[in-house]
């Protein structure tokens, strides 16, 4: 952004008449601008408008004045497009038929998402003009495509009266002048199957008037193809979690009750969705006292906040206390070489009853780092 300023005339040649202005594109920098004049004077009314919210304006006079300062910045994140605008001319003040934006929406590119509609929960019909914008604000780690599907569909009162107006657009880009992918009417909006597009976003746009039974929703992944290296497949950056139908997509998405692979193998009962399972995923470690879901066939396993010898919890206060508990005697396993590693970060005549390494690390890490904290807290007051 150089410190730019564009202004533009918009004005009706009717004395009387006035300007309706509708945003096609609205997308604008942090360090932007917007500022509309409702006449030709400095002193007329104005407005700055709301970068995070989509604009519909209506003059009252016969000229509007809209006038963008870009402002300075050298930061290169987010790849804003600015805006597009349409007018149209009215004579009368009222405009029956104008639109409700607030649905519209932007989201990163990056995870997945829901897009969401519903129509006015009001007596009537209202109309909308829903513009969602699914975009990369970052240059790095950049989907290779976005899958679209048709999550929820359900054609109300607003479909079936207003049918030659409504309407949905999908454009393989960000902006509204992007390629067109596909385009449904109320004859054809529930035959629309899953998309995948190969783009740095999408521009989805829903018009037309709608009741509250009519409702519509999507579910977007930003995926990114399987890399090859050293003779070796593999998910490149944080796209690390590979679908069964061989893309990936953000570990994220993992074991949240939506089926963002589309073929569910981010959900099936391959996928530990197990909360240790879930730790796993993501540190690359366990936490063995969590209590698994139970399969289908087998006895759930107990609560337990010592160790579990099969289905017998055996307690911390039964662990390294001298006595085999456990027919595979983990609760006493290595329990020398912990009480000696255990006792030297203690002060003298402090005790600490370890557990066995082979079966609670998870425990032993938290003493440690617990001790760690004990240790640093003593030492600060000490050293005042």
């Amino acid at each position: 952004l150089n410190g730019e300023t564009f202004t533009y005339v918009i004005q009706n040649l009717d004395p009387y008449g006035h300007v309706r202005l509708t945003f096609e594109d609205w997308d604008i920098a942090e360090g932007s601008k917007v500022k509309v004049y409702d006449g030709l004077s400095e002193n007329s009314p104005h407005v700055t408008l709301d970068r995070n919210k989509r604009p519909s304006l209506l003059s009252e006079f016969s000229t509007l004045v809209v006038v963008l300062s870009t402002g300075l910045s050298n930061d290169e994140c987010c790849f804003h497009t600015g805006f597009k605008a349409i007018y149209e001319f009215a004579s009368e003040v009222e405009w029956k038929k104008r639109p409700n934006v607030s649905c519209s929406e932007i989201h990163p590119l990056k995870g997945g998402g829901i897009l969401s509609f519903a129509g006015a929960d009001t007596v009537g019909p209202q109309f909308f003009d829903c513009v969602w914008l699914i975009k990369r604000f970052s240059s790095e780690n950049i989907a290779d495509a976005v899958v679209l599907r048709l999550r929820e569909v359900l054609v109300g009162d607003g479909w079936l009266q207003y049918g030659k107006i409504n309407s949905l657009e999908i454009r393989r880009g960000v902006t509204s002048q992007a390629p067109l992918v596909a385009r449904y009417t109320a004859r054809n909006v529930t035959d629309m199957t899953v998309m995948f597009v190969p783009s740095p976003g999408l521009y989805v746009r829903l018009r037309g008037g709608f009741y509250s039974t009519d409702k519509l929703s999507f579910l977007f992944t930003a995926v990114k193809n399987v890399t090859e290296k050293n003779g070796e497949t593999a998910c490149p950056g944080y796209f690390d979690f590979r679908c069964a139908g061989q893309f990936c997509i953000d570990h994220d998405l993992m074991c949240d009750g939506v089926d963002h692979c589309g073929d569910g193998s981010d959900e099936s009962p391959k996928v530990d969705c197990s909360g240790s399972g879930i730790w796993n995923k993501h540190f690359k470690w366990s936490m063995p006292f969590i209590t698994e879901s139970p399969q289908a066939g087998k006895k759930p396993l107990p609560q337990c906040d010592g160790i579990l010898c099969g289905y017998t919890c055996i307690t911390m206060d039964q662990i390294c206390d001298g006595y085999v508990d456990c027919p595979g005697r983990e609760d006493e396993e290595s329990c020398a070489n912990q009480v000696e590693t255990t006792k030297s970060y203690l002060n003298a005549g402090q005790e600490l009853r370890p557990c066995a390494l082979s079966s609670c690390a998870s425990v032993s890490i938290f003493v440690l780092f617990y001790i760690f904290l004990y240790k640093s807290f003593d030492t600060n007051v000490y050293d005042r």
